[in-house]
């Protein structure tokens, strides 16, 4: 019974979070500017501290909605910043 709750609450974050970062990678392609990522990295930061998500999960879905948004792969150096986003914001105390 819990596992399945778990495994519901997983799937649920999941589909939030390739919807949000849809939202971003759009929002970010129609701009001029960069748009402001605090909240999608708070979102992205508490399913990795609430056990839904892993790191590796995380830059999957970072990279495959960067990829039906822009219609192209992520350049490297954007890969290696993501990768370093994505790990300070898992590396962060859960305090």
């Amino acid at each position: 019974m819990k596992n399945d709750r778990l495994l519901m609450a997983k799937k649920s974050y999941l589909t939030s979070l390739k919807d949000k970062l849809n939202r971003q990678y759009l929002r970010e392609k129609s701009a001029e500017t960069k748009a402001d990522r605090r909240w999608i990295n708070g979102f992205m930061a508490a399913g990795y501290h609430g056990g839904l998500i892993t790191l590796s999960e995380l830059k999957l879905e970072c990279l495959s909605a960067y990829r039906r948004i822009y219609e192209g792969r992520m350049d490297q150096a954007s890969e290696m910043q993501l990768e370093r986003r994505l790990t300070k914001l898992c590396e962060e105390s859960r305090d």
